[in-house]
């Protein structure tokens, strides 16, 4: 007896005959319109140039920032320093008396307590404040103008010292930059308060 098989149609199953039949024909591939474009040389160049040009406006900004940093701290260091020689010479003529300038009024000198009596004197030299000979400002700076003035309404009132500079950078030769500076100092010791062997005959008869 011969087995008779029927052809049962499997759930989710193509035959391969029919599979084959309804495949679609391969298309070449076609790239979109405008995906293969890029930049051209005169576009590139542009861009370069402007790359470049910002790129120089940058440069020359930050350096010229620097330059200006680097000069305002060498300015600020010079200031420093003439101020501390300026305080330096008026703490001193605060306790000093017998007050003269025989050099001219780029020179003063005086009879200094701090020293135990011993006379100091203060004048321009070289581009510096000098004390007894000695420059008291570092070398950076610039002394180009130093002047002092004496007063006093009589021979028995305190003396009045001004004190009156310029001060710039040694290493810049162009002086419109220098800064004037000025104070004035009042001496704390009276003239009826000079020890006797100091006294000069203007000041003798102070009570």
């Amino acid at each position: 007896m011969r087995k008779t098989f029927t052809k049962r149609k499997l759930k989710g199953f193509i035959p391969l005959e029919i599979s084959r039949s309804k495949r679609l024909p391969r298309r070449p591939l076609k790239a979109e319109s405008g995906s293969l474009t890029g930049f051209t040389i005169i576009e590139l160049l542009v861009a370069m140039g402007l790359f470049v040009i910002l790129t120089a406006i940058a440069v020359a900004s930050f350096t010229q920032a620097l330059r200006s940093e680097r000069r305002l701290t060498a300015m600020m260091s010079v200031d420093a320093n003439a101020s501390i020689a300026l305080e330096q010479m008026a703490r001193e003529m605060r306790t000093g008396y017998i007050f003269s300038q025989p050099g001219g009024p780029q020179s003063l000198s005086f009879i200094s307590s701090q020293q135990n009596g011993v006379s100091v004197a203060y004048a321009l030299g070289g581009g510096a404040i000098t004390k007894d000979g000695s420059p008291i400002t570092s070398g950076n700076v610039r002394i180009s103008n130093l002047k002092f003035l004496v007063t006093q309404e009589n021979n028995c009132d305190p003396w009045r010292i001004t004190i009156a500079m310029t001060v710039g950078q040694a290493s810049v030769s162009d002086t419109s930059n220098d800064v004037p500076i000025q104070t004035t100092v009042s001496s704390r010791i009276l003239p009826r308060e000079v020890p006797f062997k100091y006294k000069t005959a203007s000041i003798m008869n102070c009570k």
